[in-house]
């Protein structure tokens, strides 16, 4: 603490206690009873809270305002997620389209919230599109990426039996074009005393939740962690004034000789040192081996928020909370919807 901080915080401590004085405050001897009031509203504090998932929000409005969470807008709630993915902004290349975002974050901003930007870059899984649990109606970048620029692409064919492309994050045409779109992106959202609590760019992997898929092929862990960094580093190159989270997950079936191993591959050494927001997907039982991801935001927690998502989708056990306290997570999101179609 410098100097000059220290004798504001002085002068703070001995004006309060003159004002305590002159306002006939208790004097030595004497006792006062304190009757405390049990408080029953919501203590709303910024950039920490309950994140309510618009799932659909892309669709309509309506799909992001029509919630089950007690009332109208969402009261439990401070921080509203926007669902998108890439193809829904900017669906011809350099054509973008920010209206349905603009007007959701309208609806919410109106109502005291803030909210954030989920920003799906790579792909989709629709594991439960015969149920509509989820509804993803496209589940890749968009296809000028691959057929106007020629961008590489491997395919996978999902347990649904539908054939996926995911780019090639190597590629320099998706480089460029990943960086062109947070360039756009910023230009319209990216300003002073903006509602955003947090954006996450999920560039990378399954659902973009920057795991490590067994199905992508790297050339080798150099390529992995040199293409994944460079990723990273364009968030603060673009986004100035808002903060900006990395979802993390861990690869299917590979194991790490030690945290920094893991943190090496997934290129977490890289976004640790830029200060970027963590984010813990999958508590409190993740869906694979979770040791190194475990670790990663617990130990730097006391520097860098975290974001963490409750991964249940049939009620809530009360230890499960537990969790987001054990890694004392800023912002916790379950999976709590105001998805109409359920």
């Amino acid at each position: 603490m410098q100097n000059g901080t220290k004798e504001l915080v002085l002068s703070l401590a001995v004006a309060g206690t003159t004002i305590l004085a002159l306002a006939g405050g208790p004097t030595r001897g004497e006792s006062t009873t304190v009757h405390p009031a049990e408080i029953k509203d919501v203590l709303h504090n910024p950039d920490v809270g309950w994140c309510l998932l618009t799932f659909g929000g892309w669709n309509s409005v309506e799909d992001s305002t029509v919630n089950l969470t007690g009332g109208d807008g969402a009261p439990l709630f401070d921080v509203v997620v926007l669902d998108f993915m890439w193809v829904h902004l900017e669906p011809e290349n350099n054509v973008f389209d920010w209206k349905k975002m603009d007007a959701i974050i309208d609806y919410w901003t109106k109502r005291g919230k803030q909210y954030s930007m989920r920003i799906c870059m790579s792909y989709y899984t629709p594991l439960y599109r015969e149920t509509k649990e989820f509804w993803w109606k496209t589940t890749e970048p968009p296809a000028w990426l691959f057929d106007e620029l020629g961008c590489g692409y491997q395919e996978i064919t999902t347990n649904k039996g539908r054939t996926l492309k995911r780019p090639h994050y190597y590629d320099p045409i998706f480089m460029e074009q990943h960086e062109e779109f947070l360039k756009a992106l910023a230009a319209h959202y990216d300003k002073p005393n903006n509602r955003s609590a947090f954006m996450e760019i999920r560039s990378h992997g399954k659902w973009g939740e920057w795991r490590g898929d067994s199905y992508f092929n790297w050339t080798d862990v150099k390529q992995q962690h040199d293409t994944l960094a460079e990723l990273i580093r364009q968030y603060p190159r673009n986004l100035k004034h808002t903060p900006f989270c990395i979802p993390g997950y861990v690869k299917r079936n590979e194991t790490y000789s030690s945290l920094d191993d893991y943190m090496y591959k997934m290129a977490y050494d890289v976004s640790e040192s830029l200060g970027v927001m963590n984010r813990r997907d999958g508590f409190p039982r993740p869906f694979e081996s979770s040791l190194y991801m475990d670790q990663r935001p617990w130990k730097h927690w006391p520097r860098i928020p975290c974001v963490g998502e409750l991964n249940n989708y049939v009620g809530f056990d009360p230890e499960e909370y537990q969790s987001l306290v054990d890694y004392h997570v800023n912002i916790a999101q379950p999976y709590t919807t105001n998805f109409k179609h359920r």
